[in-house]
């Protein structure tokens, strides 16, 4: 609503003048601009307060939250440190056991270190027996070999002896039987000599009336070959050594 401004000069009526309203129009707008800028500074400091409010109201609610949430929080922590206490329980048992079973463990490989010390020792010395024994086997088979090498020779040599003692035996026995054939002829020459001379002694004897000795029989020359197989049998069974001689 616009005022209308009339303008009275002193000793006249009012006269209505279009510059006197635009003058108050422009008064009244200025009004109202004031009025304005009051309101809307009014309307700032309730929708602040309004904000306050609103800010106090959920804060409030905010609060009755947090409340209950802090409840919660705090029904779970408590339930974290019942199970943090259960767990500290059971990692103090554990460390407990972990320490035994260590203990257990360190005194086993003590043991353990002791017995592969032993056996070490054990087996290092069955090594040094087992190659003594090797050793001394190895010198055995040597012997054995020699021995099988002299014992092959010398069955090599004594199949041989056989023949050589014979042919030895033979070459050396061919004088032999000579000379003794040429001994039994005598013998028996001499043997037909006196039996001779026993006769003529016999003769004598009827004529001297005197006993004599009686004449011996001749004896039949023996056998060469007989006497030679007996000789060979005796030689047989006397020492090879003959063959050296």
């Amino acid at each position: 609503m616009v005022n209308q401004t009339v303008v009275n000069f002193p000793g006249t009526e009012a006269v209505y003048s279009p510059q006197a309203e635009l003058i108050g129009l422009r008064n009244a707008l200025q009004e109202r601009d004031a009025l304005i800028r009051q309101l809307v500074s009014e309307l700032v400091k309730v929708n602040q307060q309004n904000r306050t409010l609103n800010a106090q109201v959920s804060l409030s609610t905010s609060q009755e939250a947090a409340h209950d949430q802090i409840g919660a929080l705090q029904a779970q922590n408590a339930y974290l440190e019942g199970n943090i206490h259960d767990l500290e329980k059971q990692l103090e048992a554990a460390r407990i056991s972990f320490e035994e079973h260590r203990a257990a463990l360190q005194s086993e490989n003590q043991y353990l270190k002791a017995n592969i010390h032993q056996l070490e020792t054990q087996v290092k010395g069955s090594r040094e027996e087992i190659d003594a024994r090797e050793a001394g086997l190895r010198a055995l088979l040597g012997k054995i070999q020699t021995l099988s090498d002299n014992n092959r020779q010398l069955e090599h040599h004594l199949n041989e002896v056989p023949e050589l003692y014979r042919r030895k035996f033979t070459e050396r026995m061919n004088p032999v039987a000579e000379k003794i054939q040429g001994i039994q002829s005598e013998n028996y020459r001499l043997q037909l000599e006196m039996q001779g001379m026993a006769q003529k002694l016999l003769a004598v004897q009827e004529v001297l009336g005197k006993p004599m000795l009686p004449a011996p029989a001749p004896e039949e020359p023996q056998q060469t070959a007989g006497l030679l197989a007996d000789l060979f049998g005796e030689m047989e069974t006397s020492s090879p050594s003959v063959l050296s001689h």
